[in-house]
C-alpha cells in the first residue's frame, strides 16, 4: 500500500489530542512496516509518543496537501469528529467537523496524490435517539428524514463529503467507521464523563439499552482499518447491550431521576449545571432513548470480533474507573513540543548509531 515499492507505510493522523488518535499512533509506532507517522492537531497528544512527528496547527487544505505530497503519505486517518460542547461551542465544532473534513479530503485529492487509504472516524450518534428507533441499526438502513440534533447534521454532512471523495478517487480505499460510545481507563468520551458525575441524571420512566465499546476493542478496530485497507461504511460496536441502570449500579453511583416533559432539555441542563457539567443534545437523547447498531459487517470484513461484550466492557470499565480514582494524585502527562522534538531527535540518532554498529559487526564477522 506504500506509494513507492519497498517503502514502508507513511501515515498521517488528525486528532492526535484525543485518546483514539494518540492510542493509534502508539500502536503504529510499534509496527515494523510503518516508516513514518505524522500527526496534525492544534494540541499535543494525551500520552508520550516515541517517534510520531507532531505539527500543532489547524487543518487547512494547503497544509494537508503539502504534507501528503512532500512526505509521500499513503494513509490518512481523520479522527477529529466531536460532539463535545464542553470545550468548544457548536459553531467551532461545526467548523472542525465539517470544514476540517473538507480540507483533509481536498488535501488528499488529485491524480498526483500518493494517498491510497483514508479512514474516517464517525459516530453511531448519526442514527439519533427516538421512540421509533429500530432495535439495531444496520449500515444499509436509511437515516431518519431529518436530523434531530446539530451533531447528527454535522456527521451526515462530513460523511457525505467522504463519499464524494471516494467517488472521485476510485483507486483509494475509503472506510467510514461509526463508533459507539467508547469506555476505558484512558478514554475521555461523553459517556465516561457522564458516568463520572457524583450523581448520574436519568429520565424517569426510561431505562435505555446501550452499547459501550472498551477502548482496547476500539483501538484494535482502528488499527486494522489503518493497516488493512478496506472500503465501506462500518458500525463498530460490541455484541449485546446493557441497560443504563445496570451500568450506573456497576459504577457504584447514585441515579438522579428527572421527569421528562416538553422543553426538558433546558431543565436537564440546569440540573447538570449544578453538577458543574453540561452535555450536548444528542447525548441527552442517548440517555433517554438509547440506540444500538449491528456491527457484523465490520467483523466479517476484517475477520475479527470484539474482545468484550457490552456488559463485559461496562464491568471492566467500572473496575478500572475505581482503580484510576486511587491514582488521581499522579502527575498527568503534558505535551511539551520543544522537549518532545529534542528527545525524538536524540532517539533517532541513537537508533542510527545502533544500526551502524550492527552493520560494522556483521561486516567484521563476515570478513573473519
Amino acid at each position: 500500500m506504500a506509494a513507492n515499492e519497498g517503502q514502508g507505510r507513511r501515515i498521517l493522523i488528525t486528532g492526535i489530542s484525543r485518546f483514539l488518535g494518540t492510542g493509534l499512533a502508539a500502536i503504529l509506532e510499534r509496527h515494523p512496516d510503518v516508516d513514518l507517522i505524522v500527526a496534525v492537531d492544534r494540541n499535543g497528544p494525551v500520552r508520550e509518543l516515541a517517534r510520531t512527528d507532531i505539527i500543532q496547527s489547524d487543518l487547512s487544505h494547503s497544509l494537508i496537501r503539502k504534507l501528503v505530497r512532500k512526505l509521500d503519505i499513503d494513509t490518512v486517518v481523520h479522527a477529529t469528529m466531536s460532539g463535545d460542547t464542553t470545550r468548544h461551542n457548536v459553531r467551532q465544532l461545526h467548523d472542525a467537523n465539517v470544514i476540517g473534513t473538507m480540507n483533509v479530503l481536498a488535501g488528499c485529492s488529485g491524480t498526483d496524490s500518493p494517498v491510497r487509504n483514508v479512514v474516517m472516524l464517525s459516530d453511531t450518534a448519526i442514527y439519533g435517539g427516538g421512540p421509533k428507533n429500530p432495535a439495531f441499526w444496520a449500515e444499509s438502513m436509511a437515516l431518519p428524514a431529518t436530523p434531530r440534533t446539530w451533531y447528527e447534521r454535522d456527521l451526515r454532512e462530513a460523511e457525505r463529503y467522504v463519499n464524494d471523495f471516494r467517488a472521485m478517487q476510485p483507486n483509494t480505499e475509503v472506510a467510514i467507521l461509526r463508533f459507539c460510545e467508547v469506555v476505558g481507563p484512558d478514554s475521555e468520551s461523553l459517556m465516561t464523563e457522564y458516568l463520572a458525575l457524583p450523581a448520574v441524571p436519568t429520565m424517569v420512566g426510561f431505562d435505555p439499552v446501550l452499547q459501550v465499546l472498551h477502548q482496547e476493542d476500539a483501538l484494535d478496530a482502528l488499527a486494522k482499518a489503518t493497516l488493512m485497507p478496506k472500503s465501506g461504511l462500518f458500525n463498530v460496536a460490541p455484541h449485546g447491550v446493557v441497560p443504563l441502570s445496570q451500568i450506573i449500579e456497576m459504577m457504584g453511583k447514585m441515579a438522579l431521576p428527572i421527569i421528562p416533559f416538553a422543553g426538558q432539555e433546558v431543565f436537564v441542563q440546569t440540573a447538570l449545571r449544578l453538577l458543574r457539567r453540561q452535555f450536548p443534545s444528542h447525548f441527552l437523547r442517548l440517555i433517554q432513548y438509547g440506540w444500538a447498531v449491528d456491527s457484523h459487517l465490520w467483523e466479517r470484513t476484517w475477520g475479527t470480533r470484539p474482545q468484550y461484550t457490552a456488559l463485559e466492557a461496562a464491568a471492566l470499565f467500572s473496575r478500572q474507573y475505581r482503580t484510576r480514582k486511587l491514582q488521581e494524585e499522579q502527575t498527568p502527562y503534558v505535551y511539551e513540543a520543544q522537549l518532545e522534538e529534542f528527545l525524538r531527535s536524540k532517539g533517532r540518532q541513537h537508533a542510527k548509531d545502533v544500526a551502524k554498529k550492527e552493520l560494522e559487526h556483521q561486516g567484521g564477522s563476515h570478513r573473519g
